[in-house]
């Protein structure tokens, strides 16, 4: 297992983050980029929420889980927008991301 910084700890640490068996964060119980991205190619649900770091992805033998766009790599957030903008994500209630993550803008 590879050992990572987890951009959620507010303060740099020596500890490290590492990817548990079920794909979540040790810190910040985020799902992995790898996972997340397996759900939305498979048409799980991303469900926004009123913060542009976090979404919902449903589905899965784990049920809904979190997932923390600040996990993804600049490569894998410039996927998610190309995904996004050719509608290959299945955008939960109400259908659009009424608050944008952070990494995107509206046109």
């Amino acid at each position: 297992m590879s050992e990572f910084n987890c951009p959620h700890r507010f303060m740099p640490t020596a500890e490290k983050d590492l990817w548990r068996g079920d794909h979540t964060c040790s810190y910040c119980g985020s799902l992995s980029p790898e996972k997340f991205f397996e759900a939305i190619e498979k048409g799980d649900e991303v469900d926004p929420t009123d913060k542009d770091y976090k979404a919902y992805v449903g589905g899965g033998p784990l049920g809904v889980q979190k997932f923390y766009f600040d996990h993804l790599s600049e490569e894998e957030r410039k996927h998610f927008v190309t995904l996004l903008n050719d509608g290959k994500i299945k955008v939960g209630y109400p259908g659009y991301f009424y608050v944008m993550p952070f990494f995107c803008k509206s046109l």
